[in-house]
């Protein structure tokens, strides 16, 4: 386990992305780990508000505009269902949405902005979060590349997208979503 310190806060390496192209986007979401993900041009400006800023290679804050998410946190049934379906090695994005269709959704939303800027060249980010204490259930292919592996912990939470699913630790998850009441 690749672990450092950084803000005084312990961090386990989640994830890279070898796979980031010119014109996406890197994010950094507002957590003690500054936790960073990329997302393609279409998707940050389907999510965010990207009106014209100067200097869009350059960190600016971004407002979220998409509103209600669903996920699934990952609970003793939850676990049950992934383990059950699982063969040991990485799950696939097919096996792991064939899985959350079977789980109960819960609606959740970003509760505050992020900071942004999109890439020059292509590139490959690494991504870090708190390091963490909870059960580990199995990993996850990353819906980019599934041979790259997530794990999934105890209490995670897993959103469900289009034709994706993606892990957000929970502590990630608590600083920057709340659930839809």
């Amino acid at each position: 386990m690749n672990v450092q310190m950084k803000n005084g806060v312990e961090l386990v390496r989640e994830v890279s992305n070898k796979e980031v192209k010119k014109g996406d986007w890197i994010i950094m979401n507002g957590t003690r780990a500054e936790e960073c993900y990329s997302v393609s041009d279409k998707n940050m400006r389907k999510n965010y508000d990207v009106d014209v800023k100067s200097g869009e290679h350059e960190w600016n804050e971004y407002e979220c505009l998409s509103g209600v998410r669903l996920g699934v946190i990952v609970d003793e049934r939850v676990k049950e269902l992934l383990l059950n379906r699982g063969d040991g090695s990485i799950m696939k994005q097919d096996v792991l949405l064939s899985v959350m269709d079977e789980c109960e959704k819960v609606e959740m939303r970003k509760k505050k902005s992020v900071r942004a800027r999109r890439v020059l060249e292509d590139m490959e980010i690494v991504t870090y979060t708190e390091k963490s204490e909870n059960e580990r259930v199995l990993e996850i292919g990353a819906p980019w590349n599934e041979n790259e592996g997530m794990i999934v912990e105890m209490s995670d939470v897993l959103i469900v997208g289009e034709g994706e699913c993606y892990r957000i630790g929970r502590s990630e998850w608590n600083q920057t979503y709340e659930l839809v009441k």
